[in-house]
């Protein structure tokens, strides 16, 4: 990497400004809690090489398509897509997830 020459030798380039963390919203708070809560609960665990798709720390569909999970979630809760939290659950003879083919297309 080649660093550019300084035109001005006696002139200080402009300071970085610092980077500033903002608090979390109460929707990505509580999305946050549902993703950890789904990494550590056996309930969700269970569900071996399925999508499983989680409000409130609530399991609310699965499926082995992660489309066909979240289509039916938004049908049985009434409300968007945005509002769930999807946790892939790995088989237990594979390390990545499986491709999904049909991916979810929000309505």
């Amino acid at each position: 990497m080649t660093i550019p020459p300084n035109d001005r030798p006696g002139q200080a380039a402009a300071p970085k400004r610092a980077i500033v963390s903002v608090p979390l919203t109460s929707h990505e708070k509580r999305m946050h809690e549902d993703l950890q809560w789904a990494a550590h609960s056996p309930d969700v665990q269970q569900h071996f090489g399925k999508a499983v798709v989680i409000r409130d720390k609530r399991i609310i569909a699965v499926d082995e398509k992660r489309g066909v999970a979240l289509d039916r979630a938004v049908v049985q809760e009434g409300c968007p897509w945005w509002e769930f939290v999807v946790e892939i659950v790995p088989p237990l003879e594979l390390w990545e997830a499986p491709f999904d083919d049909a991916p979810f297309t929000p309505s």
